[in-house]
């Protein structure tokens, strides 16, 4: 072996030893840190944690806290000795996984909810009585002297039970979305408010530890259609499984139907938030929404069936449900559940024997199916269902921010004069709808057939009345301002519009807020939307057209007591007593119905 070789050899072992001394002066810093790290999530919970909360402790330190937005929560800073020992008392009952985050918050101060609302909201929810009762009706879109609100005897007492039966609906989805946050809640002193704070969670925002969770998201479509077709099927299953509904959308995670934004909003949160109340204070993490299985066509129709879920998905903490946007069967184990669960809510509620002998009576009508009077000719949907009325009342529930805006327009609009038992409402729903969905008549043929239907209805006609016109269509708008330049009769002449109608020309608004340039982020369309539901509360007779989901929304809002006129009467356009004012709906299958889109065929292909 020449010098040369052996030179070469000693050089090569000594980069191999220097080799793996870096190695291990690299990995045993590594190897300390993970250990120490463990422990200490371990010595920092006594009770066994899970695996997100052991991964989220040993990578904290390279873990980024995501932005303080009203959309996201923060995750509590990875340095300081506070952040590290947090009061025991005000956290307790969180886990670590969940504080560090991040997490999907709930609405904060800036929709007008903070803590001390959120508080009264969950402790009102959870311990029903005479006191708390009015903190939950007051929430509802429902006008603030209304039967509903007020709880006033009616003239007969069927009518004053059908009301406690639809106010018990209400009343316990507020318990069931709410109670696993009592304990959380019930901890919020201003010491714990303060540290809560600067952990980054928001006001209204929970970890329900001992909940699980069914997450829907909201659709494209009209408000109307997003109530009825997602929002309280979604409420049914929830009760039917006992999970809390979550309406989640434009989520930084999970599957893409999630992760869309909800269009019929452009605030920065882009989901129901932006103008509803949150369905929870349940707030979840983002690996939980990962991690959440889907719920697949065939189980969720079981779902809808039987109200179960697949044996192996009844232990998951969340579910997602992506739900067809149809009609959807009342799940047979729900009425039975609500009504067992209800009784113990009343006992505690009152002691007052005639009114809990109501409220029990009220229960027991909760067992019953839905009838629809033999008198209807016209059938949806939801028609005359206590249940499905309760839980729209429910998901209808403006944040504090929206309320108030309502409310201004509302007093912007009314006159000094008005009186609600002289006062017709005329909704007008057309633009987008006609000649697709519907039939839809001018300004004039709406006029002529509420003045036709008003003069049948108020026989003595002491005075000329008030008729409220709401619409989203320009052309209607246009040739009302018209008829009033023209002729300006005094029926014309006692017309309410309301002047903040967006009259953007559609009830399902673009995806992109950029492309709604009526709205430019300011919510300024469904604030219109939800303004004019609110006018429509005030008059004693309504027209409107049950093509619509937003009239037939406003249709079972009313029937239940929610206006400020307490003998109200709503009609459909669809059962007018003159068949010129009779428009169809695309999906009638009546022979007249069918004759006149077959001729309105034949002239089309001439």
């Amino acid at each position: 072996m020449t010098m040369t070789t052996v030179v070469k050899e000693k050089r090569k072992r000594k980069c191999f030893l220097l080799q793996k001394v870096r190695i291990l002066t690299i990995s045993i810093p590594i190897v300390y840190s993970v250990w120490l790290a463990i422990s200490n999530a371990w010595a920092l919970n006594h009770r066994e944690t899970d695996r997100n909360e052991i991964i989220a402790t040993v990578f904290a330190r390279v873990s980024f806290a995501p932005n303080d937005s009203p959309r996201h929560g923060k995750s509590i800073p990875n340095d300081g000795a506070a952040a590290a020992t947090p009061n025991k008392r005000c956290l307790q009952f969180n886990s670590h996984a969940w504080l560090r985050g991040p997490r999907l918050g709930n609405a904060n101060h800036s929709f007008g909810m903070d803590d001390s609302l959120g508080k009264y909201l969950i402790i009102s929810a959870v311990h029903w009585s005479n006191d708390n009762l009015p903190i939950l009706l007051q929430k509802s879109i429902c006008e603030q002297n209304s039967i509903f609100v007020q709880r006033q005897p009616t003239k007969d007492a069927e009518s004053e039970l059908r009301h406690w039966v639809v106010r018990l609906v209400y009343m316990y989805v507020h318990y069931h979305q709410h109670r696993h946050a009592f304990t959380e809640a019930q901890n919020m002193d201003s010491q714990c408010i303060l540290e809560r704070q600067e952990a980054g969670i928001g006001p209204f925002d929970f970890e329900c530890a001992s909940a699980k969770f069914l997450v829907v998201r909201f659709y494209n479509n009209g408000i109307g259609a997003n109530m009825r077709y997602a929002a309280v099927p979604a409420l049914m299953a929830g009760l039917a499984t006992d999970r809390v509904v979550l309406f989640i959308n434009n989520s930084p995670v999970g599957p893409p139907f999630l992760q869309q934004p909800w269009s019929q909003v452009t605030c920065d949160r882009r989901d129901a938030q932006c103008f509803f109340l949150p369905s929870s204070p349940c707030a979840l993490t983002h690996y939980e929404i990962e991690e959440a299985y889907s719920l697949q066509k065939i189980e969720r129709r079981h779902l809808f069936r039987t109200g179960t879920l697949p044996k192996d998905r009844q232990d998951d903490r969340v579910l997602l449900l992506q739900l067809p946007f149809r009609a959807q069967r009342i799940p047979q184990n729900l009425r039975g559940k609500v009504h067992t669960t209800i009784l113990p809510l009343i006992r505690s509620m009152t002691n007052d024997p005639d009114l809990q002998q109501t409220l029990f009576k009220a229960a027991d009508q909760l067992q019953k199916d839905d009838n629809i009077p033999q008198n209807e000719s016209f059938s949806y949907y939801g028609m005359d269902s206590p249940l499905f009325h309760g839980l729209l009342l429910y998901a209808l529930r403006p944040n504090p921010r929206a309320l108030h805006r309502i409310d201004d327009i509302v007093k912007s609009v009314l006159p000094p004069s008005f009186e609600s038992r002289k006062s017709i409402g005329l909704p007008i729903r057309a633009s987008d709808k006609c000649d697709i969905e519907m039939e839809c008549m001018s300004f004039a043929n709406h006029l002529d057939a509420a003045q036709e239907s008003w003069q049948a209805f108020d026989h003595a006609q002491s005075q000329q009345p008030f008729t409220i016109v709401t619409t989203e269509s320009q052309k209607i708008k246009d040739e009302m301002n018209l008829l009033k330049r023209t002729n300006a009769t005094d029926f014309v002449s006692a017309l309410v519009v309301n002047h903040l109608d967006v009259t953007q020309n559609t009830g399902y608004f673009k995806p992109s807020p950029i492309e709604n340039t009526y709205d430019k982020g300011t919510d300024e369309a469904i604030l219109s939307a939800m303004a004019s539901l609110r006018l429509q509360l005030y008059p004693r007779f309504t027209l409107g057209n049950c093509c619509s989901s937003f009239h037939l929304m406003l249709k079972d809002i009313l029937s239940e007591g929610c206006g400020a006129y307490h003998d109200h009467v709503f009609q459909c356009l669809q059962t007018h007593a003159n068949p010129q004012f009779r428009t169809c709906c695309s999906w009638d299958k009546s022979a007249d119905c069918i004759a006149r889109r077959e001729n309105a065929s034949i002239i089309e292909r001439a």
